[in-house]
């Protein structure tokens, strides 16, 4: 029963307050209409019954005197027919109007006759309504009493005046009760309209927000809690406004000085490496130490001009100043050659067909592939296997490993930045920041990459690229 009325009701709030209101307003109509058709109906029949009453006592004061305490047939005869068509008139074992007793109930004969006491019935005789009123005569006395006599009159009068009285009344009453819904529903809707439109501005006014549009600001209207709350909207606004220019300002200079830090660092880096080499080839007939330390330093700093690089290629790209340039390639040659250029080609196995074209960005092409293979050789076991597949749509490929996969607890932090897959190693010969260029590639071409660990495998990476791009990026040059 609870869930058909959860479901019954209104699931939105305009809807609520227009029944909620209506409810309360025909409610509240029709308690009222109900007291007062109550009172009236009974004032009516009261009335009523004290005319009927008053009327029978004054036909029997004005008869009686002609009748004796000990009357004849013939006598209540005449009394009956003084008193009207529906009447009836007892004296012991003698009556007038038989026919009519049918309507005066055993309990209304046990009062008049037994008890000497007037009373009043409402009896309904088919489908009609009558107000029956029983009397035992009374005569004047002597002394200036009265006495009762053994006679008792009985008369019905149809209440239909009074029941098309009272037809016409509940018909009001209905009429009434019609126009309060239609009150309480316009008056739902209006004070709805009322309370909701702020609220339905200060909702819209909060998804244009949620779209990005921090400088939307809701209007007050009044002096009332809306209005206090579209003030504390506003000021929240302001204040979210500000941190998030504050944050972008600051994450703009953190990237542009990281860009601008690796660009500086790219030039005396690769100086520092030919020199270095340079030193190297002098020491090649000196001591072991000497040689030793050349090496190590020519490494060392070949592998920071790496990470500068990778710093200023991860920097363009969330600066918004890379640029895609896209070109009919051949995805299978593009990836072998990544592949060989790198000295791996004995430790992949590579296959797809070939030559299959796609509309790509060679550079990020090879990138994405060889960051692919570089984290798989060095996390993984070899072989790495590289499947090519280009169908109508997409470029597909996927590089997999024999290692032991990575663990699912970390699946979701493999293109974080500067995430090493081994982290009890402090050192290693990647950056960390391989998965995320690749990722960052794949993504500014319109692609992805997806992580999984292989069946019968280690690892397995697989990037997808659209092959065809339709209309200017607003990236190409």
């Amino acid at each position: 029963m609870a869930g058909l009325w959860r479901r019954a009701w209104p699931g939105g709030l305009r809807s609520r307050m227009v029944v909620v209101l209506t409810a309360v307003v025909v409610g509240t109509a029709l308690a009222a209409a109900g007291v007062v058709y109550r009172t009236a109906a009974q004032s009516l029949v009261e009335n009523a019954e004290k005319s009927a009453a008053d009327s029978l006592r004054t036909r029997v004061e004005t008869v009686a005197p002609g009748i004796g305490f000990e009357p004849e047939q013939r006598d209540l005869e005449i009394l009956q027919r003084n008193l009207g068509e529906r009447s009836a008139v007892l004296y012991g074992d003698l009556a007038a109007g038989e026919e009519n007793l049918h309507l005066v109930s055993a309990e209304m004969r046990d009062a008049v006759e037994r008890r000497r006491e007037p009373s009043v019935q409402r009896v309904h005789d088919r489908s009609e309504a009558f107000l029956v009123v029983g009397t035992p005569i009374r005569y004047a006395v002597p002394d200036g009493g009265f006495e009762w006599s053994e006679v008792s009159v009985y008369t019905a009068d149809s209440m239909a005046a009074q029941e098309e009285q009272l037809d016409r009344w509940f018909a009001w009453a209905a009429l009434g009760l019609a126009g309060a819904a239609v009150a309480g529903v316009v008056l739902a809707l209006f004070l709805a309209r009322t309370v909701l439109r702020p609220v339905g501005e200060l909702s819209r006014t909060a998804h244009r927000m949620v779209e990005g549009d921090l400088s939307v600001r809701a209007e007050p209207r009044g002096n009332d809690e809306l209005s206090d709350l579209a003030r504390t909207f506003n000021t929240a606004s302001e204040t979210l406004e500000a941190n998030v220019e504050e944050l972008r300002s600051r994450e703009s200079e953190a990237r542009r000085f990281a860009a601008d830090a690796s660009h500086e660092l790219r030039t005396p880096l690769a100086a520092l490496t030919a020199s270095l080499d340079v030193v190297g080839r002098e020491l090649e007939g000196g001591s072991w130490a000497g040689r030793d330390a050349a090496a190590t330093a020519v490494d060392e700093t070949r592998r920071l001009s790496a990470l500068v690089s990778d710093l200023l290629d991860i920097s363009q790209i969330d600066a918004g100043s890379a640029r895609v340039r896209r070109e009919p390639v051949d995805v299978h040659r593009t990836v072998r050659e990544s592949i060989a250029l790198r000295g791996w080609a004995d430790q992949v196995r590579l296959s797809g067909r070939g030559p299959e074209t796609a509309e790509v960005d060679v550079r990020r092409l090879s990138v994405i592939a060889a960051n692919l293979v570089g984290n798989a050789l060095r996390h993984g076991d070899p072989p790495v296997d590289v499947a090519v597949e280009v169908t109508q749509d997409e470029v597909a490929v996927s590089v997999t490993d024999h290692g032991p996969g990575i663990d699912p607890g970390a699946m979701d932090r493999v293109f974080s930045r500067f995430h090493k897959g081994d982290s009890s190693r402090s050192r290693s010969e990647g950056s960390g920041l391989g998965l995320a260029i690749a990722l960052a590639n794949a993504r500014i071409q319109g692609g992805t990459i997806e992580v999984e660990n292989a069946e019968g495998a280690g690892a397995r990476f697989t990037f997808r690229l659209p092959r065809h791009q339709e209309g200017d990026s607003g990236e190409d040059e």
